[in-house]
């Protein structure tokens, strides 16, 4: 895999048998010694929607728990659509890397209907503080990767001085020459910011993510334009038993709740 190609044909395998996609990684997603998990979400996905081939499914809600590391080297994804309704479908993957499993997903995907909507939650108020035209992106400081292909600007906490607004953090982020903001993107950026728990630890801990859940709630791809940041507020209740939980929303500048996220983080001594 080439690091100038782009982001989404980065998450694109080939279907080499019914159901499954393959396809061999570097370290252009790279976390913490293994594959950024948001990537790994994201291969998932896009097997998925390769999988079920009709643009009216739109993936809904995708859990994926992790078994070991996705490493570099060949990636392998079993998927099944295990049901398909007129307005809904269940899918499930095993997915593989190197020969061993190391993930399960399972997702529901559905016809958009407008049936019933309202917006209960409040957007985060700092919305109102947009990116200024000549306000330079902030480093995260933790040298992965994957943060290379993003822009960040912090407006809630700051985990260099280990400060947040309570157990929330969060602030503007976007992939860098990726004018798609789309499934495959949202579980990226729903995996990307600092966690909340870093901000929080007085002491370093690395904590990585031992499952995932994406609910994907706006129309996508969204509506905003190319270069557009996004809002990503992260909250935290707490950290226990070696495990941490975060909840995620993903919002635009304009107000809407295009996904939220959780998961549940093992930390590392």
């Amino acid at each position: 895999m080439s690091a100038r190609i782009s982001f989404h044909d980065a998450c694109r395998s080939e279907r080499v048998a019914d159901g499954v996609y393959e396809r061999i990684l570097d370290e252009s997603y790279w976390g913490h010694e293994a594959q950024f998990g948001g990537f790994a979400h994201a291969l998932v996905v896009a097997a998925m929607k390769s999988e079920i081939a009709d643009p009216q499914y739109a993936p809904v809600s995708m859990s994926m728990h992790f078994i070991r590391p996705f490493l570099t080297g060949l990636f392998r994804c079993e998927v099944a659509v295990v049901r398909r309704g007129r307005n809904m479908a269940n899918l499930r993957a095993d997915v593989y890397s190197s020969g061993k499993l190391a993930g399960e997903a399972i997702a529901t995907f559905g016809r958009r209907r407008e049936v019933g909507s309202f917006l209960a939650a409040e957007p985060p108020p700092e919305l109102v503080s947009l990116v200024g035209v000549d306000e330079a992106p902030h480093d995260p400081g933790m040298g992965i990767p994957t943060h290379r292909h993003f822009d960040f600007w912090p407006r809630v906490g700051s985990s260099i001085e280990h400060r947040a607004d309570g157990n929330r953090v969060g602030g503007w982020v976007r992939m860098r020459d990726e004018p798609v903001l789309d499934e495959l993107t949202l579980v990226m950026i729903n995996d990307l910011w600092v966690p909340a728990a870093y901000h929080l630890w007085q002491v370093g801990h690395v904590a990585v993510s031992a499952d995932i859940t994406t609910q994907f709630r706006g129309a996508l791809p969204a509506a905003v334009a190319p270069g557009e940041p996004v809002f990503v507020q992260l909250r935290t209740a707490a950290s226990a038993g070696g495990f941490v939980d975060e909840d995620t929303e993903v919002w635009t500048a304009a107000g809407e709740l295009l996904c939220q996220g959780r998961q549940m983080r093992f930390v590392h001594a």
